[in-house]
């Protein structure tokens, strides 16, 4: 098993990009360039972490469970907020149907976020 850490951070936590007919190996804390992966090592590398792999555009992610559900909560808890500030200057600017509107919204990200942080056992 291949174990690296990036120079730049000391982070140990990586994730592999495609570009064009290479792979390379990143940092997944600051996005550092670490190395080109051999098919070997790519297998290597993959085959150790044992999680799923996302194409996300053209780069491969490695997540595990945990980090989609905690990238998960970061978005459903900044969507809670802005949708709590719309409602709040709606509010100021008397329009009560998008008070209505943008609370409801907040409301529903809000119960989203119960459950993601249940499953993670927040």
């Amino acid at each position: 098993m291949y174990e690296y850490t990036c120079k730049k951070c000391n982070g140990i936590k990586f994730f592999v990009k495609d570009n064009g007919n290479n792979k390379g190996l990143y940092c997944s804390n600051c996005g550092a360039w670490i190395k080109w992966l051999g098919k070997d090592e790519l297998n290597t590398f993959l085959s150790s972490q044992k999680e799923e792999v996302i194409k996300v555009e053209t780069s491969s992610v490695v997540l595990t469970d945990r980090e989609k559900l905690e990238y998960l909560l970061k978005l459903v808890t900044k969507y809670e907020d802005d949708y709590y500030d719309f409602a709040i200057k709606a509010m100021k600017e008397n329009n009560m149907l998008a008070n209505h509107i943008h609370s409801a919204e907040a409301g529903s990200f809000q119960r989203i976020r119960y459950v993601v942080e249940d499953m993670l056992g927040y």
